[in-house]
């Protein structure tokens, strides 16, 4: 997901107008083990939230230019794709940037916002969206993995000061780690 990346949450987080809202608010209080940048990410699930929940609404729907809607947002939102990409790619079927930009881009945002603010305003947005159950549970997928890593990368540099084999996290022998120890 490109556009939901690190560098926006900064960015997100000085976005003052959203800090009372109810569904903002109770984000924050869900991320109390990660106080920094907490408005920013709270925003950026919610922005995640929305566009999957709009995106599982008009895959729903199942008209074309819903449809068509739907694959502009997965393909702008999702893989980070400029409007002049989409056009140039035949995403949607239409190659006239300015057709995609005025009809399926207009469209795109119009209800990704509307989205967006229903869910801040929400007194419980966990409760009202699935994208946003995906979206907390992905990034903590993303926090363990991490965190993993961390704790897999200290083992192998203690294991190479002390000359001693270590099994990574998974149990799977790994050449990296038995090579250490043969030297």
């Amino acid at each position: 997901m490109d556009l939901f990346r690190l560098e926006t949450v900064g960015d997100l987080e000085d976005a003052s107008a959203f800090r009372e809202c109810r569904g903002v608010l109770a984000i924050v209080h869900s991320l109390a083990d990660h106080p920094r940048w907490a408005h920013g990410v709270a925003l950026d699930l919610l922005k995640q939230a929305a566009c999957a929940d709009v995106l599982s609404d008009l895959y729903a729907a199942g008209h074309a230019e819903e449809v068509r809607v739907a694959r502009f947002i997965h393909a702008h939102f999702f893989e980070g794709q400029s409007v002049a990409e989409i056009a140039r790619q035949g995403i949607l079927g239409v190659q006239d940037r300015s057709h995609v930009s005025h009809t399926y881009a207009a469209e795109a945002y119009r209800l990704v916002a509307q989205r967006l603010l229903t869910l801040a305003e929400h007194e419980d947005p966990l409760t009202e969206s699935e994208g946003l159950r995906l979206a907390i549970a992905l990034r903590e997928q993303r926090r363990q993995r991490g965190a993993q890593r961390v704790s897999d990368g200290l083992q192998l540099l203690w294991a190479r000061r002390h000359r001693r084999s270590v099994l990574p996290s998974d149990g799977s022998p790994s050449t990296s780690h038995t090579a250490s120890a043969v030297q």
